[in-house]
């Protein structure tokens, strides 16, 4: 393996660990009035979902595991897949997979902004965010950041044109 294989794999696995944190920890608490208190995370929110199927929550059930974790798990594979073999063929289907599941992946942050905005402009609830959240975030913004090495690094070991010189 070249170095930057190493320095792009470490940056993957930090990736996943924050994703995993990121959906598993509590990402907010609801709390409405004094009494009452809901605290959630992405994968306790699908397994809810789940467990009571009704047409709202067979649709929301399909958005959040879509886009919170079926792309972001396809990204993460393809983008280890690239690291793995760096540089052997980069322009390929799957390079411009990632790059399309990449695009898609970026809704679990819509839908963690909605979710916030919802429950912040509804009157007498207070949402806390937790952790969950923080890590959830980062592990996008890496993924952004290593998305965008590969496709940096690919432009970097394309073969260079040769310039035509008229004279």
């Amino acid at each position: 393996m070249k170095p930057i294989q190493y320095v792009l794999f470490i940056l993957w696995l930090v990736i996943l660990a924050c994703f995993i944190l990121g959906v598993s920890l509590p990402i907010a608490t609801v709390e409405k009035f004094i009494f009452f208190e809901n605290e959630f995370s992405l994968v306790g929110s699908i397994i809810e979902l789940a467990g009571e199927p009704s047409g709202q929550n067979v649709l929301l059930l399909l958005i959040i595991g879509i886009f919170t974790f079926v792309f972001p798990i396809a990204k993460l594979a393809t983008m280890f897949l690239q690291i793995k073999h760096y540089g052997k063929n980069w322009q390929n289907k799957m390079t411009r997979l990632v790059e399309t599941v990449g695009h898609f992946s970026m809704l679990d942050v819509f839908i963690i902004a909605l979710m916030v905005l919802l429950l912040k402009v509804r009157v007498l609830v207070d949402v806390i965010i937790h952790s969950g959240f923080y890590w959830f975030f980062v592990s996008i913004v890496l993924s952004i950041v290593l998305s965008f090495a590969i496709k940096q690094l690919r432009k970097k070991e394309l073969p260079q044109p040769l310039d035509n010189e008229m004279g």
